[in-house]
């Protein structure tokens, strides 16, 4: 991306005055990722379904993957079986196991399609920040920073409707209290 390639430039300045500061470089970098992730949850036409819209096309807010998926049949079945019979199913296991990659496999599927998949990414949240704000934005709801927690609830519940949609909540393991 241009604004990274400028940012190299000028780190590889002759010139001390010329080159960013760590803080600029930082915040270069950091801008470029959150643009890169934004567009990885958008699909082709750069904006996606609201939740109760009438369409074909699958209903959620999975990103797209960037990388191909290792075949894991049997531990798809697995989640799908559990899911079937439990509302809350979570997925454990080291950092870079596949646990987020699994997730979005399972949302991918045909059985949630009409239901909606829909993914929330916490890892930018700091402990104690509003988990239901961030799946509030996730379903691409009205801007509903500054209403009530329940006003919220109610409206995610709404818009998601009755029929059991996939809710995938990543990177949470820090807002859990100790």
């Amino acid at each position: 991306p241009e604004p990274v390639t400028r940012l190299v430039s000028r780190c590889l300045s002759p010139g001390p005055a010329a080159r960013p500061s760590a803080f600029e470089a930082r915040q270069v970098l950091e801008e470029e990722l959150l643009r890169m992730r934004a567009r990885a949850f958008l699909p082709p036409g750069g904006h996606g379904p609201r939740p109760g819209e009438d369409r074909k096309e699958p209903r959620g807010s999975l990103p797209r993957p960037l990388s191909a998926f290792l075949p894991r049949a049997q531990i798809l079945e697995s989640i799908a079986g559990t899911l079937a019979a439990h509302a809350l199913v979570t997925l454990t296991g080291p950092g870079g196991v596949g646990k987020t990659r699994t997730a979005l496999e399972i949302g991918a599927r045909p059985e949630w399609s009409e239901r909606g998949a829909w993914f929330v990414d916490l890892a930018p949240l700091a402990p104690g920040a509003g988990v239901v704000g961030a799946v509030a934005r996730s379903l691409r709801l009205r801007d509903s920073s500054g209403a009530d927690e329940d006003r919220m609830i109610r409206a995610i519940a709404d818009a998601l409707g009755g029929a059991r949609p996939l809710l995938i909540l990543d990177n949470c393991e820090h807002l859990v209290a100790e």
